[in-house]
Formats: structure tokens, sequence, C-alpha cells
């Protein structure tokens, strides 16, 4: 599936932010006020555009969490959700959600990562579930110069 941030906040079709360079996969562990913590995608994931950026919504209000990513998928049970990034997994960006459990972030793309294929994922704090965290689904991006 293609997205963008227009389509998830309006409901309006994809209009071509993201492209064909950006997928969502996977499905986001439900957190314990019972929301999805789904990611979506804005920007190009260009070295030289610089205006990839990463969000979810659904997430658990202040919170911490960690955006992580690593060169594969993978499907691996995980503290009661699915770890959907293959190894070797790198922490991108620690972070806290907003207020209403919203986040978005920047990723920048370093030129001599053109033509690779990062997955990414965010981990998070969530203290009323029985595990202690949520995880969302992820994004397959094929970075770009």
């Amino acid at each position: 599936e293609t997205f963008d941030a227009e389509r998830r906040h309006s409901g309006s079709p994809p209009v071509g932010n993201a492209g064909e360079t950006a997928r969502r996969y996977g499905t986001a562990k439900l957190t314990s006020q019972f929301s999805s913590p789904d990611l979506y995608a804005t920007g190009w994931p260009s070295a030289t555009l610089n205006d990839f950026r990463i969000g979810t919504y659904g997430g658990i209000p202040n919170a911490f969490g960690i955006l992580f990513s690593g060169p594969s998928r993978q499907a691996r049970p995980f503290q009661g959700g699915t770890l959907l990034v293959g190894p070797p997994i790198r922490r991108e960006q620690n972070f806290q959600f907003g207020p209403f459990g919203w986040a978005e972030l920047q990723i920048p793309i370093a030129a001599s990562d053109a033509g690779s294929t990062r997955c990414y994922q965010i981990w998070f704090q969530d203290p009323g579930d029985s595990w202690g965290i949520g995880i969302t689904d992820a994004i397959e991006a094929t970075l770009c110069p």
C-alpha cells in the first residue's frame, strides 16, 4: 500500500507524495487505549530533497519512543506485537509523542544510501499494556539520490 499524510488525515486519494518509494506493511500492535499506531510517510526519501518524514498517530500521549530501521523485512513475534524490521537494527531517533499521541519525524537520507532499502518501525512506552510497550506497523522505503 502506498500512502501519504494528506490521504491519512483527509481520506483523499494519494497525491503522489512519497510515490512508489515508500510502502507500508505489517500490522501495528493495538495499544492499551485501543488505538492502532499506524505509520505514514510524506515527502520523498531523497538525499537531494531532504524532506522525507515518517509519522504515526494512535500512540500513547506524551510517551517516549524510538524510531529504528533495518535493511530488510521480517515478521517475528515481539512482546505481544510483531518485529517487522530485519537485522542489523539501527536506532534512528528518540522522541516523545505529543499530547494527542501523534508524532512526525524528519528522516535524513545520506547520498551514500541512494539505491538502498530501509525498513522503519517505532517502539514506544505503553504503561497500560501487559508488556509495557507498543509497536507500530512498518514502512519500507527505497532511498533516492
